[in-house]
């Protein structure tokens, strides 16, 4: 997920280290890892464009910090 405006938001840094969250998908609870990906990661470029198959309104030039959510 993108934290859009992410220069006003500070959730998203408690992931700048990845942390463990549970994610309820389809009523069903799933140990995951969350990080922020953010520019200059060579992972973010393959993120961004998993997450714009959905989102397609993103800019290209996006600078907001990206939260990946990793199931276990």
């Amino acid at each position: 997920m993108l934290a859009g405006n992410g220069e006003h938001k500070t959730w998203w840094r408690n992931f700048r280290t990845p942390h463990r969250v549970d994610v309820l998908i389809d009523g069903r609870w799933h140990a995951a890892t969350g990080r922020a990906v953010l520019n200059g990661d060579p992972r973010r470029t393959v993120a961004l464009s998993r997450y714009r198959v959905h989102r397609t309104r993103i800019p290209p030039d996006t600078a907001d910090p990206l939260l990946v959510i990793e199931l276990d």
